[in-house]
């Protein structure tokens, strides 16, 4: 299902950004503090932050980049997730 929208991420917890598999997303970190970035082979949560890459204020990551390439780890069905130290928003647009 596609989405764009804002999502709030509560302070310290990984939250999704995708409501389905994608292999394609844009995302904006509009919020004042840096994010870090994950994604899993489905919808469980990560269990660390190993892997993670990270947006700060104002940064894009735009959906021409490839997923695999970010998370090689990751073998397919990408979910993507943020956390956030002290709580923010992310800017989220997928197909």
């Amino acid at each position: 299902m596609a989405r764009n929208e804002n999502v709030s991420c509560a302070p310290g917890v990984w939250t999704q950004l995708t409501n389905a598999d994608v292999s394609a997303i844009r995302l904006q970190n509009i919020c004042g503090y840096a994010i870090e970035i994950m994604a899993t082979a489905d919808g469980i949560a990560p269990s660390s932050a190993a892997g993670a890459v990270s947006l700060n204020p104002g940064d894009i990551l735009p959906a021409n980049v490839n997923l695999a390439d970010l998370f090689p780890g990751v073998t397919a069905g990408y979910r993507v997730w943020a956390r956030i130290v002290l709580g923010g928003t992310v800017s989220v647009s997928h197909a």
